[in-house]
């Protein structure tokens, strides 16, 4: 089983083990790197992200978590007056994604994000990010000792 959401650090990836994942998966975190070709305005956002700065939507058509922005405002009014999903069929779709990580457009683009945006507080290189929760996660192993 790959544990996925939220995993930003090595005190995720032990929570992930500790709860019986085979694995993780982590997303988000690896957004805001210099390696990753998302718009400079979309990893700013990511970083100056705080524990309530993502939502989540379209539960009638295709549940995701998104950074908030103008047009996740109007998709949550368009979801209050129809549950249906057919309404914000076009305000999800193509192109949507492209707008926010490509264009840097995040008013009306859409970026999955997960909630652990909150705690990535750098753009760093992607080795780094490895090397801080392989290291992060045997520390905290060795901590636990026999109690995991």
């Amino acid at each position: 089983m790959i544990a996925a959401g939220g995993i930003v650090d090595a005190r995720g990836a032990v929570a992930a083990f500790a709860l019986g994942a085979d694995g993780i998966q982590i997303g988000t975190r690896f957004i805001a790197t210099y390696e990753n070709n998302a718009h400079q305005r979309l990893k700013d956002a990511i970083i100056n992200a705080d524990d309530t700065s993502t939502v989540f939507i379209a539960r009638s058509y295709h549940p995701m978590r998104v950074l908030k922005n103008n047009l996740t405002r109007k998709i949550h009014e368009s979801e209050s007056k129809d549950s249906s999903g057919e309404n914000i069929r076009d305000m999800v779709g193509p192109g949507r994604g492209y707008k926010a990580v490509i264009e840097g457009d995040l008013d009306e683009g859409l970026f999955n994000c997960g909630q652990g945006a909150g705690m990535i507080k750098s753009i760093v290189p992607a080795a780094e990010v490895i090397k801080e929760i392989v290291e992060g996660y045997k520390k905290i192993f060795n901590t636990l000792g026999d109690g995991f």
